[in-house]
């Protein structure tokens, strides 16, 4: 998520290397086999965790990340064509979220976390809702601790609004 790469770039000097040696693509939301590629069988030595999120909340998120401009670098000189990225920015701009969600190709929590031959080979999820609360334990397990909070990043002051309408 972007809310823990950029926490890490913040307080863990081994994950900023890490993180900008890939300046080709973008490591916030980035896919197991993407990993695969990047790091081979090597992978199969780390402890792989994945966070997911609510649908809708994610929906909301990018939207409102979009329609904002979503500009936001976390890795200096980040080199991925933007062209894409325009587009949504324009159709987040014209469209209201209720119509621009039906437009919105929302990928599947699987599409992040199933490696080539389609199997599961993460070692623990955790719940964006409960990041927080679940995280630090998990990485105690593994021998880091996390001595401060994982701020939220790309949250909407609509949310309340929005969420009350439904």
């Amino acid at each position: 998520t972007t809310s823990i790469q950029k926490w890490l770039i913040e307080n863990d000097v081994n994950a900023q290397n890490k993180i900008s040696q890939y300046k080709s693509f973008d490591c916030t939301h980035i896919r197991y086999i993407k990993l695969e590629e990047l790091i081979g069988r090597d992978l199969l030595n780390y402890k792989v965790i994945a966070v997911v999120r609510d649908p809708y909340e994610r929906v909301f998120s990018a939207y409102n990340f979009y329609k904002k401009g979503a500009k936001k670098k976390l890795v200096e000189n980040y080199t991925k064509s933007t062209v894409g990225v325009d587009v949504k920015i324009i159709i987040a701009k014209i469209l209201p979220f209720w119509l621009w969600v039906l437009l919105y190709p929302l990928k599947k929590t699987s599409y992040f976390i199933k490696s080539r031959d389609n199997s599961i080979l993460i070692n623990h999820l955790v719940d964006y809702d409960s990041l927080n609360e679940k995280l630090p334990k998990l990485m105690e397990e593994i021998g880091l601790k996390i001595s401060s909070r994982i701020p939220s990043t790309n949250v909407s002051s609509e949310k309340q609004k929005v969420s009350k309408k439904f």
